[in-house]
């Protein structure tokens, strides 16, 4: 007799003499009453006819298709491989998946991805916001867990995992002026709609007026904003031509802007930290392996967040927010780690 392909649950339970519930059961792990004897005869007929559940009528049945959804503002970032990395880790020995996609720092398709996931039924969803103003999310009605990554949003109230960002960067200045730069800048993308990027530019204020500074003499002098207009190569040699009390020195808020710098202080044959001193923002490695940073001569010291770290807390307490939907809300910040390397090292040679 030719075997039958594409078997149900029904046939499963007439062949194994069994009712339909104790093969549901079985499928979904719950052994509670059920004998060594009726758990090897179902596990032998699934085994047989290579029976693969179907996840659609589970959901159906259950009400969770065991899907999380993250919708990352550009996958190009550096924060996105090590945080999707860590989120698939903490759902290794789950019965969760992950589904990824990118919004391409556009708010319409943010919206539009959270509406397909929506549709798809996703248990889920953690959030690497496109804007901080996003009215959309408050507006729709999102019936699930989130979780907002790395980045928050404006009067929108939900658990969020991210970087400790005024404190890397109260870190980075007083290192620097420990090191002997009086003359210290910020170098920054526009920071207007991106809220770890103004959290960085809040707390370089906020270090540089306890040292003497008014928010005048910053907005003006020390605080840089890289765009179409305004390129990295134009902002340091402007930083360098001014009359300053000493060497300056930089501080990046992101990888990008981290790189172009670097690349300006090459172009400008200027000699760190004898010239300039740099501290990038993320060199695109992680805090135990080499990233770009240290391919450079000197290495250039950084401020390195652990994205590993952000992305694997995030899921699990979207995990937790799945078991306890109604506990208080969480705010949980990894911190930053700076790492003190040749690029800043104007005391001791």
């Amino acid at each position: 007799m030719k075997k039958k392909t594409n078997i149900t649950i029904d046939d499963i339970a007439v062949m194994a003499g069994v009712s339909k519930t104790t093969v549901s059961r079985y499928i979904n792990g719950k052994f509670e009453y059920m004998s060594a004897e009726t758990r090897e005869k179902i596990k032998d007929i699934i085994k047989q006819y290579n029976y693969i559940p179907s996840n659609v009528a589970r959901s159906l049945k259950t009400k969770t298709t065991k899907l999380i959804a993250f919708i990352v503002a550009d996958i190009e970032n550096a924060f996105a491989a090590p945080t999707i990395k860590a989120m698939n880790e903490s759902l290794f020995d789950s019965s969760y998946h992950i589904v990824v996609s990118s919004s391409n720092d556009s708010i319409l398709r943010e919206k539009q991805l959270i509406e397909s996931v929506l549709e798809q039924r996703v248990d889920g969803i953690l959030l690497n916001a496109v804007n901080y103003d996003a009215p959309h999310l408050t507006e729709m009605n999102i019936d699930v867990p989130l979780i907002l990554v790395d980045r928050r949003v404006k009067g929108f109230s939900v658990d969020f995992v991210g970087t400790n960002s005024v404190k890397s960067i109260h870190d980075a200045v007083s290192h620097l002026k420990m090191q002997g730069y009086n003359d210290v800048h910020i170098i920054t993308e526009d920071f207007s709609s991106i809220e770890p990027r103004f959290r960085r530019v809040e707390g370089f204020k906020d270090m540089m007026i306890n040292y003497g500074y008014t928010e005048e003499q910053l907005d003006k002098n020390f605080i840089h904003v890289i765009d179409g207009k305004n390129d990295a190569l134009n902002v340091v040699g402007r930083i360098v031509g001014k009359n300053s009390s000493g060497v300056p020195a930089i501080i990046c808020t992101n990888g990008r802007t981290s790189l172009k710098v670097a690349k300006a202080i090459k172009d400008l044959d200027l000699r760190m930290p004898f010239e300039i001193g740099l501290v990038s923002y993320d060199d695109f490695g992680n805090n135990n392996s080499y990233g770009w940073t240290q391919l450079n001569s000197p290495s250039i010291t950084r401020l390195s967040p652990n994205w590993y770290q952000t992305g694997y807390k995030a899921m699990e307490l979207l995990k937790s927010r799945l078991e306890n939907p109604n506990g208080p809300k969480k705010d949980i910040k990894v911190d930053v780690i700076l790492i003190e390397d040749g690029s800043t090292k104007l005391r001791g040679f």
